[in-house]
């Protein structure tokens, strides 16, 4: 039986059938021996026993599942092989079993016997999905905690840093810096040279390096005045939450705070930030605390915006652009509203750089994401960062420089201005993903989303079927359950038919969604109430003010507006 035929059931008894192919190409009897009896054990718990010696069978396998892991894990080629012969013309040494003794010793205190067995099995189908002969890191996956979630396991993998600063033995950090710009220098050389070629991709990923610049005019164009505080909101919402969840809460905390539905939040947290205690941590407890009167901003339906709710607070009194702690965000933020052109190292150019490090690529459940903060005397004006971010964007500095100096980039496209590092990395980012997409490493989901999109389902004219229909669209597809009448033939038909109509269903509300983008319109209202000889008291300019605004409030169209007070002539 192949290994990835489905009549082996459980990843178990796929893993073994690889464990038999390894031996039985490695020469090494007792490696495809015991691969044979994974296969076997795990037939035998895929198809229930009934009779009394099956049942008595059954109750023996796990004892006889450890056994084969002992045997597993003492076993040595070097010792061993010499007196087994050879099969296929030389003896190799076994791949390191993918449970390591410490994790089953781990395993082992968890649930029932057929608990461990399953999660064994989970751990064991999570590493083979990242093999080491593609490239994976899957020697550094470890389990560091196992919980029960919902009837099943989740498991939780220790992180493990990108690394890519770090120069190898006998080459200082400057010399390891300085070889990294190279070989920056070299992967844009090469996307160069494929569009010479004709390649249309490869043309289209050079366009990127405008993304910066074209996002700044969206969000002037769209936001106008608010665009600023729109970034900064977007910017503190962003970590851990993905594109299109990032770009509806920042909307929605606009939508809210423009309506002024955070008054009293705002109110507290600056009696908080008076007294000096904004600790996020704190103030979330503080939230949570049913004793506490102390409350942060929220979505309408009154749940946090993750752990983002103190940052986003933040960002509304005009504090979350400053040289302190994790750069990514407020450097991010200041990519979109040009303050800074100093690269955004996020995990997309994290794992392009460490390609160009020749390091193997992180399985994404061990990404520990990108390390650095900002260190003593950074300003916002003249940063000091280290670590990993660091390291990125003196990279992409340098990089940027030489790839100006040398024309590479203008060759192909003659209209491109000098690349700032924001603009070099945002060529990175696509390029990577690319490569991601085009070798199968993620998906659609992993590939994240992006602001243009976002941007431009803004002023649809229905909200809800958007929703609807991008909630359709990330659906995978399920295949049927089989019946107890029909052939495997069968049954592969009706999941074929399936499949089709699934696919067709998606490419159809695809059209739907993109029928209905639609930027959103920005409207600027100016009303005098000043009369020759009668010139307005501030008293008479708020309360005109309060008037224009009403029907904007009450308007659910009105995504967000605001108010300003201004003197004419």
């Amino acid at each position: 039986v192949e290994p990835d035929d489905d009549r082996l059931g459980r990843p178990g008894g796929q893993e073994g059938a690889r464990t038999f192919e390894r031996g039985i190409n490695a020469g090494d009897p007792l490696t495809a021996g015991l691969g044979a009896a994974e296969v076997g054990l795990s037939a035998l718990e895929a198809f229930p026993l009934t009779a009394a010696g099956g049942r008595a069978l059954k109750r023996a396998l796990p004892t006889a599942e450890d056994a084969l892991n002992r045997m597993l894990e003492s076993y040595d080629p070097n010792v061993l092989g010499s007196n087994l012969g050879n099969i296929g013309g030389g003896r190799g040494r076994r791949p390191p079993p993918l449970i390591s003794p410490e994790e089953r010793t781990v395993i082992s205190g968890i649930g029932k016997r057929a608990d461990q067995s399953a999660i064994r099995d989970q751990i064991s189908a999570q590493k083979m999905s990242y093999p080491a002969d593609q490239g994976w890191a899957q020697d550094a996956m470890s389990v560091a905690k196992i919980t029960p979630k919902d009837g099943k396991f989740k498991v939780a993998y220790k992180e493990v840093p990108y690394n890519f600063e770090k120069p190898p033995e006998n080459m200082s950090p400057r010399e390891w810096e300085q070889t990294m710009v190279g070989r920056q220098v070299d992967e844009i050389r090469n996307l160069a040279q494929r569009a010479k070629d004709g390649d249309p991709a490869a043309m289209d990923i050079i366009k990127q390096a405008n993304w910066y610049r074209s996002m700044r005019s969206t969000l002037r164009n769209e936001f106008g005045g608010m665009g600023d505080v729109f970034a900064d909101v977007l910017g503190a919402t962003s970590a851990q939450t993905g594109v299109e969840m990032n770009w509806r809460n920042a909307v929605e905390i606009m939508r809210r705070y423009s309506r002024g539905e955070y008054d009293d939040e705002i109110r507290m947290y600056q009696e908080m930030l008076d007294s000096g205690d904004v600790n996020p941590t704190r103030l979330q407890q503080m939230h949570k605390d049913p004793d506490s009167p102390f409350k942060l901003i929220t979505n309408a339906a009154g749940a946090l915006f993750n752990t983002n709710s103190p940052a986003a607070t933040k960002a509304l009194f005009d504090m979350f652009r400053v040289a302190d702690g994790a750069p990514k965000t407020p450097n991010f933020t200041g990519n979109l509203i040009g303050y800074t052109n100093a690269a955004t190292v996020d995990v997309w150019d994290a794992r392009h750089l460490r390609r160009l490090a020749g390091l193997p690529r992180l399985p994404p459940p061990i990404e520990k994401g990108v390390t650095g903060e900002h260190l003593k005397g950074s300003t916002l004006e003249q940063p000091k960062i280290g670590g990993e971010f660091g390291f990125g964007q003196k990279v992409k500095r340098d990089a940027a420089r030489i790839i100006n100096d040398e024309g590479i980039l203008r060759e192909v496209a003659p209209d491109l201005a000098d690349m700032n590092p924001d603009d070099l990395q945002a060529v990175a980012w696509f390029l990577e993903k690319e490569l991601w997409t085009k070798n199968g490493w993620t998906n659609k989901a992993g590939e994240g989303g992006s602001f243009e999109y976002e941007a431009a389902l803004a002023g649809a004219a229905s909200p809800e079927n958007v929703t609807a229909l991008r909630r359709e669209l990330n659906q995978s597809f399920k295949p049927p359950a089989p019946r107890k009448t029909e052939t495997e033939e069968q049954y592969a038909q009706r999941v074929a038919a399936a499949k089709s109509a699934f696919d067709a269903r998606q490419i159809e509300a695809m059209n739907e969604l993109d029928a209905m983008k639609a930027p959103l319109a920005r409207y600027v209202l100016g009303i005098s109430v000043e009369r020759p000889g009668l010139r307005p008291s501030n008293l008479r300019q708020a309360l005109v003010a309060s008037r224009l605004g009403e029907p904007a409030k009450v308007d659910p169209s009105v995504v967000m507006y605001q108010i300003n007070n201004t003197y004419g002539r």
